[in-house]
C-alpha cells in the first residue's frame, strides 16, 4: 500500500529508546547547520545513512553510509545492508567512536575562551567614551590583569551552568550531590538495577563515577570489561571514575602470615579475598592488584590511570585497615575527550 509518515513528538528519553530500538536513523538532509540528530543516533548505537550536504559529513565522518537524497535505489541499498550483522556493528562501533570527538564541556570551554577574549579587547577600549576597538598588534602592549580580571567577573555573574551528575555504584546512604545506584532496595538508594547494566541512563550522563569494593563481582571472562565500558559510556567526555578494590597482592600477602595471624584471623582475610556470601550479590569472582585493575580499565577505554592513597570522599571499605595494613588498591581514571 501507499507509504505512511508518522509524525512523533518525543521526549528525550522516549527518543533515545526510539533510538536504540531503530534499524537505523535515515536523514536524507539537504542542509544541516550542524546535525545534531547524527550524533544522537550514533550514541544510541544506531547506524546512520545520510547525505554528504552542507556540515553533515564534517559531523559523521566515515561512521555513516552516505546516499543523494534523491536516490531512492541507494536508500534501499543502505537500508539493507545495515541489517546484515557484521555491517550494523561495524557502523555502530565506529559511531560510538565519532561521539567521541563531541563535548558540550569542550564547546562551553571554547565559547568561554572566545569570550573572555572577546570582552578583554572591549574593556581596554575603555567603552563607553570610545565605541572604536580594533585587534591589538603585535607591537602593542597586552591587555592589563586590571581588564582581565574585569572580564572574569562579567563572567562570573553570568547563570551557572546545570549542575553535574555524580553516580555512587554500591552505595548505601546518601551523600550530598552522590545519586546512589544499588542491586538492592533501600531507603536512600536511588537507583536500583544490577551495575553492569546502566541502559536507565544515557550516554555521558555523569560527570564522576564512585564504586568501592564492587567490580571484583563481575566476573573476569567477558563481565567486568563489559561493566566498565558501561562505565564509561555513561560519564561525560573527561570525566572521572574513582574505583576502589580489595588488593589481591596484599591480601594474598596477609594470608601467608602463619606466625603474625590466626586461623580466625586468616579466615577473615580469605573473606575479604571471596566475598562475605551474605546474600546473592556478595560474591567475588576476581581478583585484582594494580597491574590486573589498569589494564581492565584501559580496554574498556579509560585513560590517565593513576593510583591514590585516598579518595576522600566516603569514609567506608576504601579507606579499610586490616592488621594495621590498608588492603584496598584505590584507582582513579579519566574518559577521555
Amino acid at each position: 500500500g501507499p507509504a505512511r509518515v508518522h509524525l512523533l513528538v518525543l521526549s528525550d528519553e522516549d527518543l533515545q529508546c526510539a533510538y536504540g530500538g531503530a534499524l537505523a536513523l535515515a536523514y536524507p538532509s539537504r542542509y544541516e547547520g550542524f546535525g545534531l540528530p547524527i550524533l544522537e543516533a550514533m550514541a544510541c548505537s544506531c547506524p546512520v545513512i545520510t547525505c554528504n550536504n552542507s556540515s553533515i559529513g564534517e559531523v559523521a565522518g566515515d561512521a555513516a553510509i552516505y546516499v543523494s537524497p534523491d536516490d531512492i535505489p541507494a536508500m534501499r541499498k543502505a537500508l539493507l545492508s545495515v541489517q546484515q550483522e557484521e555491517n550494523r556493528n561495524q557502523m555502530i562501533q565506529k559511531g560510538q567512536e565519532r561521539v567521541t570527538h563531541f563535548s558540550w564541556r569542550k564547546m562551553a570551554h571554547l565559547v568561554e575562551n572566545a569570550l573572555i577574549q572577546w570582552s578583554t579587547e572591549a574593556i581596554a577600549c575603555n567603552p563607553p567614551e570610545s565605541l572604536e576597538c580594533s585587534r591589538p598588534t603585535k607591537n602593542e602592549a597586552p591587555v592589563s590583569d586590571k581588564s582581565t580580571n574585569q572580564t572574569k567577573a562579567i563572567l562570573d555573574q553570568a547563570p551557572a551552568p546545570a549542575s553535574s551528575r555524580k553516580l555512587h555504584i554500591g552505595g548505601k546512604s546518601r551523600a550530598d550531590g552522590w545519586e546512589v545506584l544499588n542491586a538492592l532496595p533501600g531507603p536512600d538508594i536511588d537507583h536500583v538495577c544490577n551495575a553492569n547494566n546502566l541502559s536507565q541512563f544515557a550516554d555521558a550522563t555523569f560527570d564522576e563515577i564512585y564504586a568501592s569494593h564492587v567490580v571484583e563481582h563481575f566476573d573476569y571472562m567477558e563481565e567486568l570489561t563489559a561493566t566498565l565500558t558501561e562505565w564509561n559510556r555513561v560519564l561525560v567526555p573527561g570525566g572521572k571514575i574513582y574505583i576502589s578494590v580489595p588488593d589481591l597482592d596484599i591480601l594474598a600477602s596477609l594470608l601467608l602470615e602463619k606466625e603474625k595471624l590466626t586461623d580466625e584471623e586468616r579466615f577473615f582475610v580469605m573473606r575479604m579475598m571471596f566475598g562475605g556470601h551474605i546474600d546473592e550479590f556478595d560474591y567475588h569472582i576476581v581478583g585484582l592488584n594494580e597491574v590486573f585493575l589498569a589494564a581492565f580499565l584501559e580496554i574498556a577505554g579509560f585513560v590517565n590511570i593513576n593510583r591514590v592513597d585516598t579518595f576522600g570522599l566516603f569514609n567506608d571499605t576504601s579507606n579499610k585497615i586490616y592488621k594495621g595494613v590498608a588492603i584496598s588498591l584505590n584507582v582513579t581514571a579519566e574518559k577521555p575527550f
